[in-house]
């Protein structure tokens, strides 16, 4: 619920147990996201996230001012905290395994569609658990706010009343009901298909399509098209009203071009159609539109098709390029929201760029995430995609990801799995010959390591990996090695620091390369010469602070002496 007539704060999250057992609600966390927002934040911690919902039962969180007024079960963990039009409110169990999401409004994460906003006291709620993946068609504007019991939706008052008629033997009124009336079945149309830069004319091509998927007829006269004028929310608008009696049946598509809506297509733009009480039923934003190239629905997304007004719509083939994901870093050093990382290789032979694309993330159930930025990749090569291009989140025991075309297809699929957790900084790679390992890799972390002082710089000796070479080896290999040889070879073993086993017999020293350059250390050969460790930088200065001192000293007194 989004406040009422008295409060701002008088808001509340209701959850509901489809299922036939309980549910431990221990360790939860309830977020949200603003409109605008990148991350999610808290609007109930999972440290203060506690208690049991039962077999089809509810569990109610609302602001601590708001609590005692319903008897909630719960509260957001800080009175400051609230939700708001245009919100995304997401549910986060135990493991932090995402368990449902609703966004609503102009909201940028949400399933399927978002969510109608309700108004000022109002609430929007699923009817009988309903769960199709799709939040437009899943939650209605409610009769009243219910917290604790079952939801009912505006649209059922009619229908309710009729279903009493059907069933009165002494119908009081038998006279034909009345027609329903435009608002109630507003959420029956929707945008279809867009055309936003034809060939030719713009002012003759250009058109919004509409489509009527529900039972009844409806007249969009009083209906009106809001267009954003320039490619950023904080643009103005342009509200272009219906205002002659337009009939679209039902099942029907409709074109509403410029000769009946005075609206101004961009290449990158965003729609809205609202009813005529200025409701918002279906919301669209598209960019990198081409020429006589429509952005279509296809039933679940949107995509990129061609134009066809009045009629289903068509999709050109698209080109699939080769991509795959090579590694990926869900519990790196530092914050995840900034240093989480999912490493992709493009194995096509042109240059590819990722906008547009999506990222899916989850378990049991996958939740979309488009990378709202270019993302180019070269042919060949890998790049890290971070949150900064798509708001993924991975999990530090379990998640499935996919790597997602535009139309939705999927490119690459992977998922990992360690019930122990993830080690921080530990990357899962995929290796050469196939499979997946688990690897520490050198990573930056949100600040900057600290450096060392300079006395810890000045004594530290770094020693490189040692290959030990067996007794056979140094005696059948290097031994039988040309002087010339055996001097390029050494080049190698002193680059490598290699070192082997001493002989029993002393005299199998001169087998070994260039005697001269091998030391004796701990019973074992040093293929290298021993190179001091340098003195602290603080005892150069010292000695050669005492030195000046000391020659000054003994000119003074070679002066006093001799005077």
């Amino acid at each position: 619920m989004i406040g009422d007539s008295d409060s701002s704060k008088n808001e509340f999250v209701e959850l509901f147990n489809d299922s036939d057992a309980e549910v431990i609600l221990d360790g939860y966390k309830l977020v949200k996201k603003t409109e605008n927002g990148n991350e999610f934040s808290n609007l109930l911690s999972s440290k203060k996230f506690g208690g049991v919902i039962g077999p089809k039962g509810y569990f109610t969180i609302a602001h601590p001012q708001y609590k005692n007024s319903i008897s909630a079960d719960a509260s957001y963990s800080g009175a400051s905290y609230s939700i708001a039009s245009s919100n995304t409110v997401a549910l986060f169990d135990e493991s932090e395994q995402l368990v449902d999401l609703v966004g609503y409004g102009e909201a940028k994460n949400f399933e399927g569609s978002p969510a109608i906003n309700p108004g000022e006291g109002q609430s929007i709620g699923r009817i009988n658990g309903a769960d199709t993946d799709n939040n437009s068609e899943d939650f209605y504007i409610l009769q009243s706010s219910s917290p604790g019991t079952e939801n009912f939706a505006i649209e059922n008052d009619q229908d309710d009343a009729v279903d009493e008629n059907e069933n009165n033997e002494n119908p009081v009124d038998e006279e034909s009901p009345e027609e329903i009336p435009a608002e109630n079945i507003s959420k029956n149309l929707r945008i279809n298909e867009i055309l936003p830069s034809p060939k030719g004319s713009d002012a003759e091509g250009e058109y919004v399509e509409l489509y009527n998927f529900g039972s009844e007829e409806i007249n969009l006269k009083g209906w009106k098209i809001k267009d954003r004028i320039g490619e950023s929310e904080n643009d103005k608008w342009k509200i272009i009203e219906i205002k002659e009696d337009l009939i679209i049946l039902a099942g029907e598509y409709l074109k509403i071009d410029r000769s009946r809506a005075k609206f101004s297509l961009t290449n990158s733009d965003k729609i809205i159609l609202l009813s005529p009480s200025d409701e918002e039923i279906d919301a669209v934003e598209y960019s990198e539109g081409k020429e006589d190239a429509a952005y279509c629905f296809d039933g679940k997304k949107w995509r990129w098709g061609v134009s066809s007004p009045g009629k289903e719509n068509v999709f050109e083939n698209y080109s699939y390029p080769a991509v795959k994901i090579t590694a990926v870093n869900p519990n790196p050093k530092g914050v995840d929201s900034k240093l989480e990382t999912i490493t992709i290789k493009n194995n096509s032979k042109e240059e590819i760029n990722l906008l547009g694309w999506s990222i899916a993330t989850g378990w049991e159930k996958l939740y979309n995430h488009p990378i709202n930025l270019d993302f180019e990749i070269k042919p060949g090569k890998e790049k890290e995609l971070t949150r900064k291009f798509s708001a993924f989140t991975l999990n530090n025991k379990k998640t499935k990801i996919e790597l997602r075309y535009p139309d939705g297809k999927v490119a690459y699929e992977m998922k990992y799995k360690n019930k122990e957790g993830i080690k921080e900084g530990e990357f899962y790679v995929k290796k050469k010959k196939g499979g997946w390992k688990w690897i520490v890799l050198e990573q930056e972390s949100e600040k900057d390591d600290q450096k060392n002082s300079a006395e810890e710089t000045a004594e530290k000796i770094v020693e490189k990996p040692i290959v030990v070479i067996k007794k056979q080896e140094i005696v059948n290999d290097i031994g039988k090695l040309s002087q010339e040889e055996k001097e390029n070879l050494f080049e190698k073993i002193e680059k490598d620091n290699l070192k082997g086993e001493i002989l029993k017999k002393e005299s199998d020293k001169r087998l070994a390369v260039n005697e001269n350059e091998i030391r004796v250390e701990n019973k074992t050969y040093r293929f290298t010469k021993d190179h001091p460790i340098p003195p602290h930088y603080a005892k150069v200065f010292l000695n050669k602070a005492t030195q000046n001192i000391n020659s000054k000293l003994n000119a003074m007194l070679n002066y006093l002496l001799s005077s």
